[in-house]
């Protein structure tokens, strides 16, 4: 348990760097405008199509009125919906121009998947064709799903107010008493669960495992929900309505999406953090302060990463006895070894060197030379993990600053 937290630790620490790194703070802002570009006609097409559905329900197009009319601060839909309810049916032009409302407001996913692309950029790379068509896809699937809410929120408001089913109060009061309100809330944080889900398992485009999706996505929902109610607890409307006028409504919207957009790509930066956890710490190992004394952030990095026990296992991880050779000169090279525990000492022609815990040991022969030009023997019991020349030579493929450090070390 106690290595589990640590590792968990670990992840949140390299999300965090890999997050600033990657500049995702003005992705959530890209993603947060996106949003706010489209969010009129995206308003438009789930008003007009709830009411082309529920046409025939006067009750039901109060309905839909009364879930608009709490945007009219932001934009004023009913005019739209009054001239669309005069249309008689549905012609080839109107669905044409719904569809095309649905294309200009892409910008919306667009966003998303730069966004996406600079956190997975290294797993792989987006086709135009396809990221458009998957955009066009994914936004389609959001309105559809919107859709849904609203009518089943309206069914739902139905059943509570059938007088046929009062009886049911003195079965089920507690269910009885949750207003089709709260139940629409949780649908609508339902979907926003689904749709974190379905980008981070399909928009990273690296396979990541269903497990880690859902759980990075429930995280995702679950901290968006909390934030969320701190927010409507403290946010005093009629004050900021009396700063800012008119715009306050969407100020208020616009920090509400980018705050949910922070935590998105947050869980989407640990989905990748996850599945290279290994490659990454190893970075974070070679560019440890190999010395003890230093500033209070080094030493903290150095507690969470200088004993590798979250990568080490049976296989790699090895032990050798005072005295013991490591590997001797001329021995053919196919692995770099990071010192655990203990020294090691470094003998070529006459000269020693000593590495102490923290060090790697075998770089040079492992990727140039293909064989050993000194000899490893352990000073003191140590404690090893070997790292396999393929794994060794990937972390240094995608990694520039380690590619520099490793120039340095081998001209020095």
């Amino acid at each position: 348990m106690k290595q589990k937290a640590k590792k968990l630790f670990q992840q949140i620490y390299l999300t965090g760097k890999n997050f600033n790194r990657n500049g995702l703070w003005e992705s959530a802002a890209s993603c947060s405008f996106g949003f706010l570009l489209s969010f009129i006609p995206v308003l438009m097409i789930i008003v007009s199509l709830c009411a082309g559905i529920l046409r025939v329900n006067e009750k039901a197009l109060q309905y839909v009125l009364s879930l608009a009319a709490r945007f009219r601060h932001i934009y004023d839909v009913e005019p739209f919906l009054q001239n669309f309810m005069k249309i008689r049916g549905f012609s080839w032009m109107e669905i044409v121009l719904a569809v095309w409302i649905v294309w200009m407001a892409r910008r919306f996913f667009l966003s998303i998947a730069q966004g996406m692309y600079r956190i997975f950029r290294s797993v792989a790379r987006p086709v135009p064709f396809v990221l458009q068509f998957m955009t066009f896809v994914a936004e389609l699937l959001l309105v559809l799903a919107l859709i849904v809410i609203v009518m089943v929120s309206f069914l739902l408001e139905e059943l509570f107010s059938n007088a046929s089913l009062v009886f049911l109060y003195d079965i089920f009061p507690d269910f009885y008493n949750i207003s089709s309100t709260i139940l629409a809330e949780m649908l609508f944080y339902f979907v926003i669960f689904a749709f974190c889900a379905a980008i981070y398992r399909y928009e990273s485009r690296s396979k990541p495992k269903l497990r880690l999706c859902l759980a990075c996505s429930l995280a995702c929902t679950l901290s968006f929900f909390i934030v969320n109610i701190f927010y409507n607890l403290f946010y005093d409307m009629s004050r900021v309505n009396l700063v800012y006028g008119t715009i306050s409504a969407i100020i208020f919207l616009m920090m509400k999406v980018y705050t949910f957009f922070l935590f998105f790509l947050f869980f989407a930066q640990f989905v990748y953090v996850s599945q290279r956890y290994e490659t990454l710490f190893f970075g974070e190992l070679y560019f440890l302060d190999e010395t003890e004394e230093a500033d209070f952030w080094t030493r903290v990095k150095r507690f969470l990463f200088i004993q590798p026990i979250s990568v080490a296992s049976f296989e790699n991880k090895i032990h050798y006895m005072a005295g013991e050779t490591i590997f001797s000169e001329n021995d053919k090279a196919n692995a770099v070894y990071y010192i655990v525990n203990g020294t090691v000492e470094e003998s070529m022609h006459g000269k020693i060197a000593v590495r102490k815990k923290g060090s790697f040991i075998g770089e040079r022969s492992t990727l140039i030379t293909k064989y050993r030009v000194y000899t490893a023997v352990a000073r003191t019991d140590v404690e090893l993990i070997c790292i396999p020349q393929d794994k060794y030579l990937d972390f240094l493929t995608n990694n520039e600053a380690a590619q520099a450090k490793f120039i340095r070390k081998i001209t020095r």
